[in-house]
């Protein structure tokens, strides 16, 4: 597979709260070309304009028998075939199930639901053994993409992202399929979500997020208990 050339560029702040704050630890791994800046611009600040979204709602109909009849060799009543853009193949399948799964075939197992359709995308929510997360299909690729959490879809359903929080820090899937390109981000730490926004230039297809994180640093005695506390304001944009 031909490679893309990646390139990351990350700015960092110098008006933060305190010296703590220039310290950032991330995490990034992308295909494709993306800008990763840390800024104190204010949302209203930026030229883009916030575009509408398309939410995943759960439902509870029986999707993946009609999965099942509409994709026999995706999806065999017990296994997900899935198939991913770096070509790697391998089977999640149905834990209940196990006693019926072929020995040689290279598995995962857990649970899993179709819980949304959206056009061309199936959306399944799998859990396992320290495993948890999002899958989609894309019938027009017949490919598998995965999201940490549940993907939000622009209008155009060109571009999909989905961001938490969780023990380790916050975490943002990226992914857009017209020239196809993918980014997981981390950053690490204790931070809560104060915004998160999708936008667009105006009359182009080109997207960005915009992120407001609240980062938490607390000091502690040598008996663990709580001496102080700190936070910074981050600001961040990804194009």
């Amino acid at each position: 597979m031909k490679k893309t050339f990646i390139f990351i560029s990350t700015l960092l702040s110098t008006a933060f709260y305190t010296q703590k704050c220039n310290d950032v630890h991330q995490s990034i791994d992308a295909y494709g070309q993306f800008n990763i800046s840390f800024t104190e611009k204010l949302f209203d600040s930026f030229s883009e304009t916030i575009t509408e979204i398309i939410n995943i709602e759960d439902n509870n109909q029986d999707n993946l028998k009609l999965f099942q009849n509409k994709f026999p060799e995706i999806y065999d009543g017990k296994c997900l075939k899935i198939t991913t853009k770096k070509y790697t193949e391998y089977f999640f399948c149905d834990e209940d199930q196990r006693d019926q799964i072929p020995e040689d075939r290279y598995t995962t197992l857990g649970k899993f639901k179709l819980i949304s359709i959206i056009d061309d995308f199936y959306f399944f929510k799998y859990s396992g053994f320290e495993i948890s997360g999002y899958l989609m299909y894309n019938a027009k690729d017949s490919l598998f993409y995965s999201f940490v959490s549940k993907p939000i879809i622009s209008q155009d359903k060109k571009f999909l992202y989905s961001y938490s929080t969780d023990f380790y820090g916050f975490n943002l899937n990226i992914l857009t399929l017209d020239n196809y390109s993918e980014l997981v981000y981390q950053l690490r730490g204790n931070f809560d979500i104060k915004d998160l926004k999708l936008t667009q230039f105006k009359n182009t297809d080109r997207y960005s997020i915009i992120i407001n994180l609240i980062q938490k640093f607390i000091t502690r005695d040598q008996d663990y208990n709580i001496i102080g506390t700190e936070y910074c304001d981050r600001k961040i944009r990804i194009n």
